[in-house]
């Protein structure tokens, strides 16, 4: 699989396009999903047929002291622009989910990181990627695997609005109490 689209200077945004370019920052956030609010192109005369993602790629960062991976799901096509690995599974083997799971995980990104070159801004080679040693337990156990995961990532997000929530209740009942507690000491 091509690596991203080589575009020679600033990213010519479309919103009317129907290729939508996903660059560093949009894999970079802390969700398995691609949101599909991201630069678009024109593909008018199919110069972006052969970067085209399929639904279970994975893109990962080729630059950073990190290297997250996730999955492509976007409504429209899409190409990654430079910077971005992408791996497409071989679904008969192993599901985009846990592989994700896998590149994420601890102790792989470790080894990425050990593979990676450079001081300044690190970067990782697909040759090195595709030398890791990836796990592969049978396609019921990681379909489980992934499920956990996608469990905790939504208790993480759940326990993050309990806790704005409780943040947002304590400074407003401490902010009445001063509020209350100053109108008494000025009143006669």
């Amino acid at each position: 699989m091509p690596g991203g689209y080589p575009f020679r200077g600033a990213v010519p945004s479309d919103p009317e396009g129907d290729v939508a370019i996903v660059q560093l920052n949009e894999a970079g956030v802390g969700r398995q999903t691609l949101c599909d609010s991201i630069l678009r192109v024109a593909n008018r005369d199919g110069r972006f047929d052969r970067y085209l993602l399929e639904p279970q790629d994975l893109l990962i960062l080729g630059r950073g002291s990190r290297h997250p991976a996730r999955i492509v799901r976007l409504k429209i096509p899409a190409i990654a622009a430079p910077g971005l690995h992408t791996l497409r599974p071989r679904t008969d083997r192993v599901t985009a989910s846990y592989l994700a799971w896998c590149l994420n995980h601890p102790r792989i990104q470790a080894a990425i990181a050990e593979a990676a070159q450079g001081t300044h801004t690190p970067f990782i080679a697909k040759q090195a990627l595709a030398n890791l040693l990836i796990p592969v337990p049978p396609l019921p156990v990681q379909d489980q695997i992934a499920e956990v995961s996608r469990l905790r990532e939504q208790e993480r997000q759940v326990a993050a609005k309990l806790d704005e929530a409780r943040d947002s209740l304590v400074n407003s009942a401490t902010w009445e109490a001063a509020v209350t507690d100053a109108d008494r000491q000025e009143s006669p």
